[in-house]
């Protein structure tokens, strides 16, 4: 079979899968590095991005005014043990690491693409992977965040702010419909192969 010249589109979705995964790769190492380095000379400093219900308010409210959410706080740990330092990295580290997947499987696809020989068994399992990524994998890299983050804030002292917490990380619906896509167009991938197969079959 005679492939086809790539088209600028597919060039360009090839490259820039690339670029996105070279860039999630230097950001992970930028992380991993800094907290080593910083663990080595102690200037490493992490945050916690937490909610929190106020003890008491500077001023009171006007009447007919209730607090009725939580309040953001971002706080940095100045002097952080060396678990809370783990915890930290393990934190940023995750969805980096769920990212650099989706982009890895992306650009093979890209680059299928711009081969001109997309309908391959390849391709097929990059979408069920694909699939599985964004219907398991990500609620899974949620919720151990969560953990790890809840985990952090049992390190911090007591603080006058009322009940503590992390933020709340809603597992995106987007995100499930994404992968029950990613795996229909995987069927529809494995049919084309099929069907490739057969024609391929009966010259």
């Amino acid at each position: 079979m005679e492939l086809q010249h790539p088209t600028w589109l597919a060039t360009t979705g090839y490259l820039t899968t690339t670029i996105l995964l070279l860039l999630t790769t230097l950001w992970a190492a930028a992380v991993i590095g800094s907290a080593v380095a910083g663990a080595a000379s102690g200037t490493y400093i992490p945050s916690l991005e937490i909610t929190t219900w106020p003890g008491q308010l500077a001023e009171p409210l006007p009447p007919g005014f209730d607090l009725v959410e939580h309040v953001p706080i971002q706080l940095t740990l100045r002097q952080p043990t060396p678990a809370q330092r783990l915890l930290s990295v393990a934190v940023g580290l995750l969805p980096l690491l769920l990212v650099a997947a989706v982009l890895w499987l992306l650009r093979g696809l890209a680059r299928s693409v711009r081969q001109g020989d997309p309908f391959g068994a390849a391709n097929v399992r990059r979408l069920r992977r694909l699939g599985l990524l964004f219907l398991l994998g990500y609620p899974v890299m949620v919720t151990i965040t969560r953990l790890l983050q809840d985990w952090l804030v049992t390190t911090l002292p007591v603080l006058p702010l009322g009940g503590i917490g992390t933020t709340l990380d809603v597992i995106n619906i987007f995100a499930l419909l994404a992968g029950l896509g990613m795996f229909l167009l995987a069927e529809v991938f494995a049919h084309g192969l099929r069907l490739r197969e057969d024609v391929e079959g009966t010259i």
